[in-house]
């Protein structure tokens, strides 16, 4: 069984085609869980709508209020694996799900169980077409697009994942062994997927498909969405860059703390990466050593302008600033 965990907020004008595009997969053998949090649209109607007309789909109920995208997924993920689902896919509002893509993710995921264990925190990833509202082509491969390396082997995705996510949460598929290790999320997790895409790195493994399994629809109401390298590179993007990467090392070194809780000698060295990463910016590391001990971090990931882009938003004067992404 397949958990499907859709977090809404104001997507009526996208949600139906979601919808169809998941009960239109070509393997049964999934139950959609869906959490809104606070449309002001029609949203909500449309999923009890859709609930009440497929049994497979099941709108959450509770009192908790607007959590935020971060927040809304953590619900999802928690209620799921109380239910005990092996499996757990991320959906988001405005995207169109391939016919292929559960049966695709679901058999690149059970190799893994088989070569790994169902005890050792996987993730399955897929590539994605990006297109435009109206679902026209803009580019065949998110990955090439965004120039980042997504078949990350060994240490390398871990190196990857403390400085940039390289997973996308609706083009991937987690096991029951890691949103236990990822729950409960802590508040230095900058997004959902990236966390989850951290701790499959560091305490398990991380598998990438490299096949289009969703149309990522762009439009101007996307929390997080594509952007292509060169946008990163203006001088305006430098102070975000910055904060950026001030969010990560925090973010590094909760997940350190969560490896030395498990208290698994085999983690050591993926615990003692995190820390490494977390300790950027910490007051007794000097600016040469920040750039250098940047520079070598940054090794897992391709291209130069990156690389160069990174290191120098580690030495690069700014102030702090905390992450807040509107839902």
């Amino acid at each position: 069984m397949i958990s499907i965990l859709l977090a809404t907020y104001n997507g009526a004008a996208w949600l139906p085609a979601l919808l169809e595009s998941v009960q239109s997969q070509t393997i049964g053998g999934w139950k959609l869980l869906a959490r809104d949090d606070g449309s002001t649209d029609e949203t909500r109607d449309l999923l009890n709508l859709a609930a009440k007309r497929d049994r497979r789909m099941v709108v959450v109920e509770d009192s908790l209020g607007r959590l935020g995208v971060k927040g809304n997924f953590e619900q999802l993920l928690l209620r799921a694996s109380s239910r005990g689902a092996p499996y757990l896919a991320l959906a988001d509002q405005d995207d169109v799900w391939l016919p292929e893509k559960l049966q695709r993710q679901r058999a690149a995921m059970q190799e893994l169980e088989a070569a790994h264990g169902q005890r050792t925190p996987l993730l399955v990833h897929t590539d994605l077409r990006v297109v435009d509202e109206q679902l026209r082509t803009l580019h065949p491969s998110h990955t090439a697009h965004e120039r980042i390396a997504r078949d990350c082997p060994g240490e390398d995705a871990l190196r990857v994942a403390l400085a940039h996510n390289f997973v996308t949460g609706c083009a991937s598929l987690c096991n029951r062994a890691l949103v236990e290790l990822a729950l409960p999320m802590p508040a230095e997790a900058v997004l959902h997927d990236w966390w989850l895409a951290l701790c499959a790195a560091a305490a398990g493994h991380v598998a990438y498909v490299p096949k289009a399994t969703v149309l990522y629809r762009q439009h101007r109401q996307n929390v997080v969405g594509a952007s292509g390298i060169a946008r990163l590179v203006k001088l305006s993007r430098w102070r975000r860059a910055r904060e950026n990467l001030r969010q990560s090392s925090a973010q590094a070194r909760a997940l350190a703390r969560r490896l030395r809780d498990i208290q698994n000698p085999q983690l050591a060295a993926a615990a003692n990466l995190a820390d490494r990463y977390g300790a950027l910016f910490g007051k007794a590391t000097t600016v040469p050593r920040r750039l250098a001990e940047a520079w070598r971090l940054s090794a897992g990931r391709p291209g130069l302008a990156w690389r160069l882009l990174f290191a120098a938003a580690a030495v690069l004067p700014g102030k702090d600033a905390s992450h807040r992404r509107a839902a």
